[in-house]
């Protein structure tokens, strides 16, 4: 089993309920799949093949959501980079690695070739919306996240399809996640809690979610029923999840 086949349940079983809504706009689960499958056709294009690594040095967007499910897809180990990381570390990162290429908007320098966030949107936009196919089990590579770094040099985990699946798994299964939650997810896309907790638990549920970015801060919070995000009191490097589980609302609404 892949984290695609987890990811069915709602891109395809619910695909028609508002999955996203980022920026003022909303997105169904039906819609990020398209998009998805539009950008694993332009990966292709652009010669990747499965067990390459991509490295992404994006802010929270939709576009790294679509990235991370086409990479999903096609097998692609998807390498997120701390937004906070700069030449030395992201150099690191990058000769550690060895990606085909990167997704950024800001300016990198380096050997490997980089398309920002347009370019790719403008690329995808022309391709098929079909699914393309990739032949992947669980023990398939699916990311490589790196360590904060603190003692040393950060050093990339190889986390497997399973290894994500299972995790997620267990924090539905604990947290007694529904389709009927709606998730505020505050914590950026780069980090394991992010996607591995966030991203993953909302997907496999089936649940609507309010992804925020750092354009997002001052503003109202959504009504919600699970938050999702960095601890106020967390160092700029040191980022660790906050959940606010439905049953611990369910009964403080019930004892108030």
């Amino acid at each position: 089993m892949t984290l695609t086949d987890l990811f069915d349940l709602s891109l395809r079983g619910r695909r028609d309920r508002v999955a996203l809504e980022f920026a003022g706009v909303a997105y169904t689960f039906g819609e990020l799949d398209l998009r998805s499958n539009r950008v694993a056709h332009w990966l292709r294009s652009a010669d990747f093949q499965t067990g390459d690594r991509l490295c992404v040095y994006l802010v929270n967007c939709v576009e790294m959501i679509d990235l991370y499910l086409a990479c999903v897809k096609l097998g692609i180990i998807f390498v997120p980079i701390n937004i906070l990381y700069r030449g030395r570390e992201i150099g690191h990162i990058l000769s550690d690695a060895e990606p085909r290429g990167v997704i950024s908007d800001a300016l990198l320098e380096g050997p490997v070739q980089v398309w920002t966030r347009s370019t790719m949107n403008e690329a995808a936009a022309l391709m098929a919306s079909d699914r393309p196919r990739a032949s992947l089990n669980g023990d398939s590579p699916a990311g490589i996240i790196y360590t904060s770094g603190t003692t040393g040099v950060s050093k990339g985990a190889i986390l497997t399809h399973s290894n994500f699946a299972i995790n997620a798994i267990n924090l539905l299964t604990l947290w007694q996640i529904t389709q009927e939650e709606r998730l505020l997810l505050a914590l950026p896309l780069f980090h394991v809690h992010g996607l591995g907790n966030g991203v993953h638990c909302w997907l496999l549920s089936g649940c609507a979610c309010d992804c925020w970015s750092a354009s997002s801060t001052g503003k109202p919070l959504p009504s919600s029923s699970i938050f999702v995000r960095v601890c106020s009191s967390a160092c700029r490097r040191c980022m660790s999840a906050c959940w606010i589980s439905p049953l611990s609302k369910r009964a403080q609404s019930a004892a108030s």
